[in-house]
């Protein structure tokens, strides 16, 4: 008697468990579709994205030039050295949607996810 308690407690705490992760699964995809629908809409155009690192949330101002399956491909813009050094070269660089947690431009703000 006293196993069968164990293996149906167990048996619920696994499909908690499971139920969990899916529901969670689900969420994160929403919030991709959300920031994807967004980014969409602002290609080519200059916006600050924040994006996590592992311990920061770093800021890139940046101009939106396309996305591809989870991924958006930007291009930063060049900083402007102090004492008249030229900018630096602008590169491409990918960031994973997933890694996008606010999207601003001008006064606009979408976000956090």
């Amino acid at each position: 008697m006293r196993d069968d308690v164990w293996v149906i407690g167990a048996l619920l705490v696994v499909l908690l468990a499971i139920g969990l992760a899916l529901y969670g699964w689900r969420l994160m995809k929403r919030s991709n579709r959300s920031k994807a629908a967004v980014l969409s809409r602002l290609l080519g155009q200059v916006v600050t994205i924040l994006v996590q690192g592992e311990t920061i949330v770093a800021p890139h101002t940046c101009v939106i030039l396309r996305l591809d399956d989870g991924l958006v491909v930007v291009r930063e813009l060049p900083n402007l050295e102090p004492c008249g050094w030229p900018p630096s070269r602008p590169q491409e660089r990918v960031v994973a949607l997933g890694g996008i947690r606010e999207v601003k431009q001008g006064d606009q703000r979408w976000g956090p996810w």
